[in-house]
């Protein structure tokens, strides 16, 4: 009984794929016949793309009354409209960020197609700035720390090394 089952079940599978496979076959000779025509839409989807290069700097106060500046170069490129914001952490004791100024430079930032503009901006250290709406594009910029050595006071400045983070964080605005 069991293989009788079996049977009847596959001659319903086969009838089944014959039915299908000729529905099928009529239904490409129908879509090929010479008046027939038809459009097909195609996506593509292209992700949001950053980079960023960044290089460390230095600063090396050697008596009172001495001012060093440090400057080194920074590269920002995306496919699509960001803006960049720089932040400082701030240095570790707190009384060290009366010590240093930052400076950033952008040599060329594109806010609209065919002009570039110098963008520059102050801060100190623990606090952060923001670019305008930047078009897609590679940028290339400056970041400059002038650090003083006050002589008046000079022996607040505790012999040491103190670090500052800075982080540039590229955030999408289309």
């Amino acid at each position: 009984m069991n293989r009788f089952m079996v049977v009847v079940f596959a001659v319903i599978l086969a009838t089944g794929a014959a039915c299908t496979a000729f529905a099928s076959e009529q239904l490409l000779e129908g879509r090929l016949a010479p008046d027939l025509a038809g459009t097909m839409q195609v996506e593509l989807n292209v992700s949001p793309y950053a980079m960023l290069k960044l290089t460390d700097m230095h600063i090396a106060l050697g008596e009172p009354g001495d001012e060093k500046v440090s400057t080194v170069g920074f590269e920002v490129g995306t496919n699509t409209s960001v803006r960049v914001n720089v932040t400082s952490r701030g240095f570790d004791p707190e009384n060290a960020d009366d010590w240093v100024l930052y400076n950033i430079k952008g040599d060329n930032f594109y806010l609209k197609p065919g002009h570039t503009v110098l963008e520059e901006y102050d801060f100190d250290p623990g606090n952060s700035v923001d670019t305008e709406t930047l078009l897609p594009g590679v940028w290339t910029g400056t970041i400059t720390a002038t650090a003083a050595w006050n002589d008046e006071d000079w022996t607040a400045y505790t012999a040491g090394q103190y670090k500052d983070e800075i982080y540039f964080t590229i955030e999408q605005t289309d």
